[in-house]
């Protein structure tokens, strides 16, 4: 587990996010809201509205827990509904996994021995089964 920092700033909600030891629905629910405001005790978040459904109470208790215990202090977690087109952790995981993926194929396509196959063995590249190699 990552160390969180202490105190909510918005432009690192995806550090604090990665930061939390969560799993499950709690993990799910975190990753697809975004940070509202901090007050230095309510936290307001905003939930993806296309994840409604995972707004349910324990495991917003779970991440209030973990919020709790990374920030070392007692708050109140509120969350509201959200904006469709609003970029959050989960948004921008999911940006981050294309984009390796399109780069990945690319760099196959590109490669010199693939290129050597297709030519002289009639072979062709498949996209789909081409996966990025994590670093």
């Amino acid at each position: 587990m990552k160390p969180a920092p202490k105190e909510l700033d918005p432009s690192r909600w995806q550090q604090v996010v990665e930061s939390l030891d969560l799993g499950g629905i709690a993990l799910q629910l975190v990753n697809n809201c975004i940070y509202e405001s901090w007050d230095g005790s309510l936290l307001v978040l905003k939930l993806d509205p296309q994840h409604q459904h995972l707004q349910v109470d324990r495991p917003k208790q779970r991440l209030c827990n973990a919020l709790e215990a990374a920030l070392g202090q007692k708050i109140e977690l509120k969350i509201l509904h959200g904006s469709a087109d609003a970029v959050t952790p989960a948004r921008s995981q999911a940006i981050a996994a294309a984009d390796k993926q399109r780069q990945a194929e690319k760099i196959m396509a590109e490669d010199p021995l693939v290129s050597a196959l297709e030519e002289r063995m009639g072979a062709r590249l498949i996209a789909e089964s081409i996966r990025p190699v994590d670093e």
